[in-house]
């Protein structure tokens, strides 16, 4: 596991240059950045060599002697340089500018995998960090600043890049997250080969570019207001530079209208796309998981919800006549749902595969989701937190930890109306006021301040007093405390106790929470953090520390004939490819209720990522005990597939377009010359996949592959390829096809007996410049590697 580079203290930088609820501004300055002075070029010592540099098979950098300033860049990818004229750190603050201009580079040393340049002002000391792992096609570059002094200092913007290329590139695209928010992910700096992209590990930065299109000159900032007591060190996140190669294939979006999603069209090379989502993977990898192999939970309640739909029937689930359904999935514990908890344990039980059981309550059995607990239990605790468990909550958990489940826990982070009564922690306004609670559903948002890092040690202690005492494998955060779509308060509190300036204080929100979310990890490495609603305008950085991300949308039929299971492939896609959340962010699982059969959504959830939840096997509304039996047969058999193959569940690329109800939609699960394809058609007619099999799907070595059937013709022989061939695969309406990859001269490596798919339409995996243009028009504006050049 890669070892994190930046401190879990650490975690700053914020973006408040305006209202709090804008997220990102993409602004063309040219007029005014050429009234910005920035150095000119570094002359080079009479040896090149003499300068510091830093470089892997990636990217080569030389830094600028005198100020630690980039000087030059070169993509070793495409094999194109760069000439930089930079800023290497540039701080507003309210005892003036601290920059290398008024705090001289005193050092220049050696770190691992680095450089560190250190700076002397005569209120601070300062430290610049740039960081090549030699296997990253990346650097990172970390700001450090310590007090020095006997008074506060205010941090008020930093200046993280101030960049001038020359040559310039050819295309300055600046990368949101394809929502209405436009929260910021990234910029690419394109050539016709392919190019850089940048950014700050936050979803604060501003970018600031000279022209539409072309750009020698770019700048990336963002406005902590941060408070550095004298003798406290203030360490930025990380900005990053990284590069990447242009594959000529596009990715695009089908514009399909859907909460949230913003309808402006995104194309990017698909080598843009898996750079970044390359990089995601190196700076947020795999979490130890807290039990082997593809970790699978049980969701509780939807048991409940199903249950609760059958009652009044004439029907009782499993053939008993006791009114157990409560009246809804999230509700305080009631002897009723304890007797049929210990029903559901001991089918768990009898179905196996399944680790622990997510239960749905709030607090130790006390509460519905963000539903006031009664007599106001939990409202009314005090800091000390002496809460009691709910007794028939109790029972049903310390059951199902003797047949050998671990508990899953929730609770709303910041959102539950916590010491309710008691005002010096809640969220005030510009009279002093505390700010009332927001209305949602049949329940409420508390509104207690999450940038005052006391209320947030505070939660971090008693959640994690909680984890101890119960043995607690997954802890679930739902509604979150800020970003929560579609309620988005604004992060102003004018406490001036908090500890955060008084004000616009989003920063102090970002920070707390990164922090207590890697505490919490830190202090329990057995037990990890699953985001079950809420954050998503901090996507992808804030989920660092956490397994799971929370989609946009609980999921729902996916237009016209399509099915949850439909959107659930549509939502994922949009998160790994807009927002380069990595596939083992997300949550996966196993189900077998699906209209279209148990394999398509099975499928749909065990390629989502390398853990997950399971429905109940078999689903309520099947009675038949033949029928029960063959979807325990089919889960168990594939949730033994998704343990012996987990590691390949956590690579994934997308293939044949986002999933919609006309075409194809699939995955493709490749490490090296081995691997899987996983092709789903939700459409009303049969249709054919073509795909290459070489390194756009993952394959980077070998140079023949046997290709067979695991699903539904489980070994059956497709055909031996070479590299760079295509496969064409039909696909039966409402089906999903599974297939395996594997080197030709591997054991068991089948005959040629390549499907026929004549007469059937076909979808490509991948498109060229010449498939987007006639798709979209000739019109349709493509990156710099699809067009002449006198089209920039």
């Amino acid at each position: 596991m890669r070892t994190p580079l930046v401190s879990t203290q650490s975690q700053t930088v914020t973006f408040g240059l305006e209202s709090p609820s804008r997220w990102i501004h993409f602004i063309i300055l040219a007029a005014l950045l050429a009234l910005v002075p920035i150095a000119g070029p570094a002359q080079a010592p009479e040896s090149s060599d003499e300068r510091p540099r830093l470089e892997n098979p990636s990217l080569a950098l030389v830094f600028d002697p005198r100020d630690g300033s980039l000087a030059a860049v070169t993509n070793r990818l495409t094999g194109e340089r760069h000439d930089v004229a930079a800023q290497a750190f540039l701080l507003y603050t309210d005892q003036g500018e601290i920059s290398p201009a008024t705090a001289p580079l005193a050092a220049t040393a050696s770190i691992e995998n680095g450089i560190r340049f250190t700076y002397r002002h005569p209120s601070a000391a300062i430290e610049l960090d740039y960081r090549l792992h030699p296997e990253h096609h990346f650097v990172e570059k970390i700001i450090r600043l310590k007090n020095e002094s006997d008074e506060p200092i205010l941090i008020q913007e930093i200046i993280a890049e101030r960049f001038r290329f020359t040559p310039a590139f050819a295309e300055v695209y600046a990368h949101d997250d394809g929502t209405d928010w436009r929260c910021p992910i990234n910029v690419f700096l394109r050539t016709r080969k392919g190019g850089l992209f940048t950014g700050v590990e936050n979803p604060y930065f501003e970018m600031i570019v000279p022209g539409a299109w072309q750009a020698t000159r770019l700048d990336l900032r963002f406005a902590p207001r941060w408070i550095l007591h004298p003798g406290e060190t203030f360490e930025a996140e990380p900005s990053f530079l990284g590069a990447y190669r242009n594959e000529g294939i596009y990715f695009f979006k089908e514009l399909q209208p859907f909460a949230y999603m913003s309808n402006q069209q995104i194309i990017m090379d698909w080598g843009e796309v898996w750079a970044m989502q390359e990089f995601l993977r190196d700076i947020m990898p795999p979490k130890e998981l807290p039990y082997p192999d593809y970790y699978m939970r049980a969701n509780a309640v939807n048991y409940f919800t199903n249950l609760g739909r059958a009652r009044g029937t004439e029907e009782k689930p499993f053939g008993k006549d006791r009114e157990w359904w409560p009246p809804h999935s999230h509700a305080p514990w009631e002897p009723a749902m304890t007797e049929a908890g210990k029903h559901y344990i001991d089918m768990l039980k009898k179905q196996g595969n399944i680790d622990s059981i997510d239960w749905g309550t709030i607090w130790l059995g006390h509460a519905g989701w963000l539903r006031e607990s009664p007599d106001e239990y939990l409202e009314r605790l005090g800091t000390d937190w002496d809460i009691e468990p709910n007794p028939h909550w109790l029972e049903l958990i310390r059951y199902g930890q003797q047949q050998g489940f671990g508990v899953g826990i929730m609770d709303e982070g910041g959102a539950r109306d916590y010491l309710k009564y008691e005002d010096h922690w809640k969220v005030k306004d510009k009279s002093g006021k505390p700010i009332q609670g927001v209305a949602q559903l049949e329940g409420y948002m508390g509104r207690n301040c999450w940038a005052n890092p006391e209320f947030a040690n505070w939660w971090v202690d008693i959640v994690s007093k909680t984890i101890d005492e119960y043995d607690v494998p997954i802890w679930g955060t739902d509604a979150g405390s800020i970003w929560w779509v579609p309620f988005d308060p604004p992060l102003e509190c004018y406490d001036p106790d908090h500890g955060h300036p008084v004000g616009e204080c989003a920063y102090y929100a970002w920070r707390n929470i990164m922090n207590a979310s890697a505490e919490l990890v830190r202090r329990h490495p057995d037990c990890v953090l699953r985001n079950a609603g809420g954050m998503h305008r901090g996507y992808p950085w804030v989920l660092r520390d956490w397994i799971e991300y929370h989609g946009y949308l609980d999921p729902v039929a996916q237009g016209e004939g399509g099915t949850v299971n439909d959107n659930i492939r549509f939502q994922g896609w949009h998160a790994r490819n807009l927002r380069f959340i990595p596939g083992y962010k997300s949550g996966g699982g196993l189900r077998t209720d699906d209209p279209y059969g148990m394999a398509y959504g099975a499928f749909t959830h065990m390629t989502h990522s390398d853990h997950g939840e399971a429905e109940m096997v078999p689903p309520v509304g099947v009675t038949d005990p033949a029928e029960q039996q063959r979807h325990v047969d089919f889960f168990r058999k594939w949730a033994q597939w998704a343990d012996d193959n987990v590691q390949f569940m956590r690579v994934r690329r997308d293939i044949l377009g986002e999933p919609r109800t006309s075409k194809l939609d699939g995955s493709a699960h490749c490490i090296g010359d081995r691997g899987f394809l996983f092709v789903f058609n939700p459409g009303r007619r049969a249709r054919a996949a073509e795909i290459p099999i070489n390194h756009w799907i993952g394959l980077t070595e070998g140079d023949a592959f046997t290709i067979s059937y695991i699903y539904p013709d489980d070994g059956g022989p497709v055909g031996v390829y070479q590299r760079d061939e295509r496969l064409l695969i039909p696909v039966p309406s409402h089906e999903v096809v599974a297939l395996s990859i594997q080197p030709a001269d591997a054991e068991g490596s089948s005959p040629d007996a390549r499907p026929d798919v004549s007469g059937l339409p076909v979808d490509k995996a991948f498109h060229d410049a010449a498939d987007v243009r006639e798709r979209f028009g000739d019109d349709i504006r493509l990156p710099p590697s699809a067009r002449p050049a006198d089209e920039d």
